[in-house]
């Protein structure tokens, strides 16, 4: 799969699309080829030719494109076209280039050098949940790089489902056992089950703790923009919009209350982060959360967003007794 941005002619419209089929391939034995992208948007009655800028190829296209047009959302001019300036699109493809490398470490990681013994089946089909249970005591016995092979094993073999390895998961989170809790949410990530949105979620909080970034900030422990802290802000941002763009996208299709929530929830927590971490100034995360907790009536939880917003929004003011509503997709 590519992800991919167009220009439009000689304008500052740009596309940020995904495809299965970017080049085309060319027909054999008498049988016509099927056409690419690109040659497909070309071939549709418009004034102007559209021409590549990026591409990247993806395992998994679709939390990234979802993620870039969030990310980009106030330049929309419709649909997947988008009006950048020039510094704007240098940073889309810095983005993009971001993300497939943040992808190849959770999906190309080779882990098939790591020797599984017919011991180590017999855990995970017998034993499996004792293990779990005592991880912080196995710990000390097994790399990470093992256990999160045996993980992925009891995940294929139909051991444990990914509802209980996230518990797990965020049983060892609340242990601060970061490192531990870290090998269970990539597992469920790598996975691609049902709960890759929420694993998503939870491996930025869970990074966050782990890398102490309130404490780096506080004692000011930042340099410039290509600093160690900076690219641990960035991929604990990265880890907030892909679960965001995957839960928007599982809300759309499957628009459950539980659902719903879950994406108020991860809004509520991007808001918080963009403007305590990444010196934000808008609204965004937290304007979209009222508006869901709204739609559902869930009052008190408003309020706490709406305290939020107004301690951290320059004039925001948004009134705790005022119904909002946005015009969001529902």
């Amino acid at each position: 799969m590519f992800v991919y941005l167009l220009k439009f002619g000689d304008t500052t419209v740009y596309k940020i699309g995904m495809t299965n089929d970017f080049y085309g391939k060319k027909g054999s034995n008498g049988k016509k080829g099927s056409r690419g992208r690109l040659q497909t948007i070309n071939s549709k009655q418009v004034p102007y030719e559209s021409k590549e800028i990026h591409k990247i190829e993806v395992i998994n296209a679709m939390p990234i494109e979802k993620t870039l047009h969030h990310k980009y959302e106030d330049y929309r001019f419709r649909g997947e076209w988008f009006e950048l300036t020039d510094e704007q699109v240098e940073n889309v493809i810095q983005d993009m280039n971001f993300l497939q490398f943040n992808e190849q470490i959770l999906y190309k990681t080779d882990y098939s050098n790591i020797p599984v013994k017919s011991a180590d089946i017999d855990l995970i089909q017998n034993n499996l949940e004792t293990y779990l249970k005592n991880g912080r005591h196995n710990k000390g016995q097994l790399s990470l790089d093992k256990q999160f092979k045996l993980v992925q094993l009891a995940l294929l073999k139909g051991c444990i489902s990914t509802n209980h390895l996230l518990d797990f998961g965020i049983k060892f989170f609340l242990e601060e056992d970061y490192e531990l809790a870290l090998v269970y949410f990539d597992a469920m990530i790598v996975f691609k089950g049902k709960n890759t949105g929420i694993a998503y979620f939870w491996k930025a909080e869970t990074l966050f703790h782990k890398l102490k970034i309130q404490s780096r900030k506080e004692s000011n422990d930042q340099c410039d923009t290509d600093s160690e802290y900076q690219q641990d802000i960035k991929l604990i941002h990265n880890c907030y919009t892909s679960a965001l763009a995957i839960f928007d996208y599982i809300s759309s299709t499957i628009p459950s209350l539980k659902n719903r929530l879950n994406l108020a929830r991860i809004y509520h927590a991007l808001g918080l982060f963009l403007h305590d971490y990444m010196d934000y100034t808008g609204t965004t995360g937290f304007s979209e959360a009222i508006h869901i907790y709204n739609k559902f009536n869930c009052i008190n939880t408003r309020n706490i967003v709406v305290r939020d917003a107004n301690t951290r929004v320059k004039n925001a003011e948004y009134d705790a007794t005022q119904i909002y509503h946005l015009d969001l997709e529902d």
